[in-house]
């Protein structure tokens, strides 16, 4: 009896240590698959990139004197074409030039941003092939995990824009 209790717990040993082994070589690939997808999955902060690209200043300043000449092109207008109406006519003519100067106002500032925008596109395929990964996502809809490329990218853009800066200057 006491050697069949002795046997039942070295058999039931042996089934334990049986299936935590077998667990360990089961697992492992998903522990391995896992990591890779964590490795494989990136995000950026476009926002910050955006901010801190070196042509942005060139591009703000672009916009700030389009905005000023608009904003006085629109403005005369709106003076001469106000003297003559009043009333509701005068709150939608208001209204209408409000509409246009928004609408203008966007649709060059979409004009002006997009050499940038796809600068930063460009660069960021370039750094996630680099780095392995595999999808790059925008900060904004990870939740957790992935690895954060912001920094890269910018230092990225960054080397591409002095390199760009120096060959311009050495051939003039």
């Amino acid at each position: 009896m006491l050697q069949e209790k002795k046997l039942i717990k070295i058999l039931a040993l042996t089934l334990v240590l049986s299936v935590g082994v077998g667990a360990v070589f089961f697992l492992s690939p998903q522990v391995k698959a896992k990591s890779e997808v964590e490795k494989a999955v990136a995000y950026v902060d476009f926002d910050k990139i955006l901010k801190n690209h070196p042509k942005r200043d060139e591009i703000d300043t672009q916009f700030k004197q389009y905005f000023q000449s608009l904003k006085k092109q629109l403005s005369s207008e709106l003076q001469s074409k106000v003297k003559d109406v009043s009333g509701k006519e005068r709150q939608k003519l208001l209204h209408d030039y409000n509409q246009k100067l928004k609408n203008q106002i966007e649709q060059k500032k979409a004009e002006l941003l997009q050499p940038l925008k796809e600068d930063i596109n460009t660069t960021i395929k370039e750094v996630a092939d680099q780095q392995g990964v595999a999808v790059v996502l925008h900060k904004e809809t990870v939740i957790y995990g992935g690895n954060d490329l912001t920094d890269k990218v910018l230092s990225a853009i960054k080397k591409k824009e002095e390199k760009d800066t120096k060959s311009k200057t050495e051939s003039n």
